[in-house]
């Protein structure tokens, strides 16, 4: 509040938001592919899914549900990791840090993914994914 202002406290807030868009968004439709191969063990209900002659519904067990949820979780954090190496640095930049006065260096998250990726190596999109896929 003292050096940035209330404006200081919502920091990159935009760029959190859009993080989390497509990490929803990849973990839906990664659960989903990981649920169909586990129902594909019934035949009749899985002929049935590709001809479309029903909807089709059908229920998994814990342990199945567990697996699909954790492999989901893994593949759209690997994906998105990018996004949320650069969200962090815009949370975290501070005033002055490069380029001095108001201004960031980060000026939003492509932005931000540009240039950790440009200044550090692409591969630099990658740190942390390991982490991130054991939250």
């Amino acid at each position: 509040m003292k050096t940035e202002g209330v404006l200081g406290l919502y920091r990159a807030y935009g760029a959190t938001v859009m993080s989390f868009g497509p990490f929803s968004a990849f973990y839906f439709m990664f659960y989903e592919k990981f649920k169909g191969l586990v129902v594909v063990n019934d035949p009749e209900s899985y002929m049935k899914k590709i001809n479309r002659e029903s909807e089709v519904k059908q229920d998994i067990g814990f342990a199945e549900s567990m697996f699909c949820s954790m492999m989901a979780g893994a593949c759209a954090s690997i994906l998105t990791n990018p996004l949320d190496i650069a969200k962090l640095r815009m949370q975290v930049q501070r005033a002055g840090l490069k380029g001095g006065g108001q201004n960031h260096y980060y000026k939003h998250m492509l932005d931000g993914v540009y240039k950790i990726g440009r200044d550090e190596g692409v591969m630099s999109l990658l740190n942390g994914s390991f982490a991130r896929i054991l939250y």
